[in-house]
C-alpha cells in the first residue's frame, strides 16, 4: 500500500534465486582427496516430503502460453508438519553438532546457511505484506492456497528447498491449517522457463555455458558505450530469447488476475538461479549502475500490482484502466525506462509504472515462436 494514495495492492509475484550452496562440482583436492563440505547438517525437506505426478496438462489454466507447461507436471506437497518441525528446530539445527561422516553436503546442495537465509528472506516477506501492508492473510485458509497461491520452482533440489525454507518463514506453523487443506503445491515443470533452456540443449550444458554466455553478453552488447544499430537490434532479440517467455508468463498472470480478481493468483512465488535473475535484469533494463553486479545468493525481484481504488478498472482495455506495476529488486524500487516519460507512470513517483506502459515493454519480450527463433542455425 502506498501512503496517503487510494493505491491498493493485488498482486504480488516474487522471483528469486536459491540460497548459499556448495560448489556444483567438487574439484578442489588435498593430497588426492576429494575436500568434503560439512555445511549440510539439517535434513533436507525435499527427502521428508512427499513427491507426486500429476498427469493433467496445465495448458488449459494457460492458454495464451501453451505449450509451456507440458503434460507431465512434477508437484511436491509440503505436508503440514515438515515444515513444522523446521520453525521450532531451525536455529538448534543449525548449531547442532555432528559425526564425522554427517552433514557432509552433495555436490550444488543447499546449505545450512543457505537454508537460514531462505527462512529469513520468507520472514521478511511476511513483515512487508502480512504485518505492515495486510495485503497478505495472518492466517492461512483453504481458498488462499488452493487458489490465490501459486509456487514454481526449477526442477533442482536446491531451488525446491530454497522455496520450501522460503515458506516456512513465510508461513510459519501457527499460521497453517491442519490436514489435507494445508498443502502447498510447488509445481516443477521438465520444460521450465525460469531459466534460459535452448532446444537441443541439456541441463549439464547450460550448467557449463550460462556464465560464459552472460559475462560475454553483458560485457559486450550491454556494456557498449556507442552501441550500433546491430547491436542494439542483437541485444533485444538475446534479451527476447532469454527471458521472453518467463516475461510472457508473468504478463498472462498479471492479466488473469485483473481480468478475474477473484479467482486470480494473488501471490505468485518462483525459484530459479542467478541466471534466472541476471537475464530478467538484463531484459528490464536494470543491470546498471549499482544493480550491475552478479546476483547474490537469494536476490530477488518483486513485482507489484497495485489498483487505483477510485478509477473502475474491472477489465483490462485499450486506456489507462487504473492499475500499476512496480519492480522492487532486493526490496529496492526500481526505475524502468518505460516508465519515466509523463502519463506512463504514477503521479510524482516514475517507480510506479502505469500497467499499460509496463505490459507494452514487456511483450516486445515475447518471442512469436521461440522454438524456431532459438534453433540452431
Amino acid at each position: 500500500m502506498v501512503e496517503d494514495t487510494p493505491l491498493k495492492m493485488t498482486q504480488v509475484l516474487v522471483l528469486h534465486r536459491h540460497g548459499e550452496r556448495v560448489p556444483v562440482r567438487h574439484q578442489t583436492r588435498i593430497l588426492g582427496v576429494e575436500r568434503l563440505w560439512r555445511q549440510c547438517s539439517i535434513a533436507p525437506f525435499v527427502h521428508a516430503l512427499h513427491t507426486v505426478l500429476d498427469t493433467d496438462n496445465d495448458k488449459d489454466a494457460h492458454p495464451t502460453v501453451a505449450p509451456l507447461f507440458p503434460p507431465v507436471i512434477g508437484e511436491i506437497r509440503v505436508i503440514h508438519g515438515d515444515p513444522g518441525d523446521a520453525d521450532s528446530k531451525f536455529i538448534a539445527g543449525l548449531k547442532g553438532t555432528n559425526s564425522a561422516n554427517e552433514g557432509v553436503c552433495n555436490p550444488g546442495q543447499l546449505t545450512d546457511i543457505g537454508k537460514a537465509t531462505m527462512h529469513s528472506f520468507g520472514a521478511s516477506l511476511r513483515r512487508e505484506y502480512t504485518d505492515n501492508l495486510n495485503f497478505l492473510p495472518q492466517i492461512l485458509d483453504p481458498d488462499f492456497i488452493a487458489n490465490k497461491l501459486y509456487v514454481r520452482s526449477t526442477g533442482y533440489v536446491r531451488t525446491i528447498e530454497s522455496v520450501q525454507y522460503l515458506l516456512a518463514g513465510l508461513f510459519p506453523l501457527h499460521t497453517r491449517p491442519l490436514g489435507k487443506t494445508g498443502d502447498i503445491l510447488i509445481h516443477i515443470s521438465a520444460r521450465e522457463n525460469i531459466i534460459p533452456f535452448p532446444p537441443g540443449v541439456t541441463s549439464s550444458d547450460m550448467d557449463s555455458l550460462s556464465h560464459i554466455f552472460m559475462e560475454s553478453f553483458i560485457g559486450g552488447i550491454a556494456d557498449a558505450a556507442t552501441p550500433s544499430k546491430s547491436d542494439l537490434k542483437t541485444a533485444h532479440t538475446v534479451r527476447k530469447l532469454l527471458m521472453g517467455r518467463f516475461v510472457g508468463d508473468l504478463l498472462h498472470t498479471m492479466d488473469e488476475n485483473i481480468k478475474n480478481p477473484k479467482n486470480g493468483v494473488k501471490l505468485g512465488i518462483f525459484s530459479g538461479h542467478d541466471t534466472t535473475i541476471g537475464p530478467l535484469l538484463v531484459s528490464l533494463g536494470l543491470f546498471e549502475g549499482e544493480t550491475r553486479a552478479w546476483p547474490k545468493f537469494a536476490s530477488n525481484i518483486a513485482f507489484e500490482v497495485l489498483q487505483d481504488t477510485k478509477r473502475n478498472s474491472n477489465a483490462l482495455n485499450a486506456g489507462d484502466e487504473g492499475r500499476y506495476v512496480r519492480v522492487k529488486y532486493n526490496g529496492v524500487a526500481m526505475g524502468l525506462e518505460a516508465c519515466k516519460s509523463k502519463g506512463s507512470h504514477y503521479m510524482g513517483d516514475p517507480t510506479l509504472c502505469t500497467y499499460k506502459a509496463f505490459s507494452s515493454a514487456m511483450r516486445t519480450l515475447i518471442p512469436k515462436n521461440y522454438e524456431q527463433e532459438c534453433a540452431p542455425i
